[in-house]
């Protein structure tokens, strides 16, 4: 399982948030400002499943998180769990999630499975963003 965020081209985080993600990211940041996190440590896809939620519950730790799943060209079930694990986890610690999915064929799955239910889903970055500031209180 690999999950990936364009840090340095993302229009959803402020310059701050960005830069301050860059600085934390370490090797896991590509020399493109590409945030990549594998779970492939493990033989089994269910081992890799929970370690991909574990690092997702590590990136929820702030009070909104957007996963755009515009390059992403396929997701079987067990990237389907990763999410929907990482999003309860994110839930229980008081976060909020949204996800921008432009393919329909992903789209589709996730309306199909109901994924559309528990999570705002949106076709653009900055839709999902909008849906974000419009799902927390103001400060």
């Amino acid at each position: 399982i690999e999950l990936r965020f364009d840090v340095r081209r993302s229009p959803s985080l402020p310059n701050d948030v960005a830069n301050r993600l860059m600085r934390l990211a370490g090797s896991r940041l590509t020399a493109d400002g590409v945030l990549v996190l594998f779970a492939q440590s493990h033989r089994s896809g269910l081992a890799n499943r929970e370690d991909a939620t574990e690092r997702l519950v590590e990136l929820s730790a702030t009070p909104r998180l957007l996963i755009d799943l515009s390059e992403v060209p396929f997701m079987d079930s067990a990237g389907l769990g990763a999410l929907i694990g990482g999003i309860r986890r994110a839930r229980e610690a008081d976060g909020e999630v949204t996800v921008a999915c432009s393919r329909p064929t992903l789209t589709r799955l996730l309306h199909t499975t109901g994924f559309d239910r528990i999570v705002p889903v949106t076709e653009t970055v900055e839709d999902a963003v909008e849906a974000l500031v419009a799902g927390q209180p103001e400060s």
